[in-house]
């Protein structure tokens, strides 16, 4: 009996950790007819790489780019004046591209240099270089840091956008039930008037996005 409940405790056991672990991966896009797609958290990640940043570094483009023979997140940035680039490696599961926690967090800052490039040594990124010059030098600053806080700041993001949906074009008269009682509030949403789910809650005092349901009908 004690050797089944024993047996029974180490599969369960075995079965939490690789559940956690496979928690630790988010799909953040596929093969598409030989493109690569961004999925739903494009957005997310956006914020996620400017978090990380926390610099006021502003992302312009953002893209699943093969770079040697390995697959990699890729994010062409601005910051006052001068280009940025940032990357995380991603592991391509079927014709899906996974971002771990355990990725690793490479950067490029332009300094006396036009556009810098990342610089690949069996098709890892391992170093910077400008564009114009074609060689390695200080004119473009490297760093290369774990993923661990840009895996967090994303997690943050995707959870942010859950719990804030946009309201996006909003048109026409619908009614909000409100989850504290058995009220119904009416609002009349226009596309001016809202830019954010915070917005509509202050305009016409809502409690919480916890407590109040925004149902809207979109254009």
């Amino acid at each position: 009996m004690i050797k089944k409940l024993l047996f029974t405790f180490i599969l369960s056991f075995t079965f939490l950790i690789a559940s956690n672990a496979q928690n630790t991966n988010i799909v953040i896009g596929e093969l598409n007819n030989g493109v690569y797609e961004l999925n739903e958290h494009q957005s997310a990640l956006v914020k996620a790489f400017e978090w990380t940043f926390r610099d006021g570094t502003k992302v312009s483009e953002l893209k699943i780019e093969l770079l040697g023979n390995n697959y990699f997140l890729v994010a062409n940035c601005n910051y006052q004046g001068r280009k940025r680039i940032a990357a995380l490696d991603l592991d391509q599961v079927g014709i899906t591209f996974v971002l771990s926690e355990d990725a690793q967090y490479k950067m490029c800052s332009a300094v006396a240099c036009e556009t810098c490039k990342f610089f690949l040594e069996n098709s890892k990124i391992v170093a910077c270089k400008c564009e114009e010059t074609g060689t390695i030098s200080n004119h473009c600053h490297y760093k290369s840091l774990p993923g661990t806080g840009f895996y967090a700041n994303l997690l943050r993001a995707i959870k942010m956008k859950k719990d804030y949906p946009s309201p996006s074009k909003v048109v026409g008269l619908n009614l909000l039930p409100c989850l504290s009682s058995n009220l119904w509030i009416a609002c009349f949403l226009k596309c001016s008037m809202a830019s954010s789910i915070e917005s509509v809650i202050s305009k016409y005092s809502l409690s919480s996005v916890s407590e109040t349901v925004l149902c809207v009908i979109i254009s």
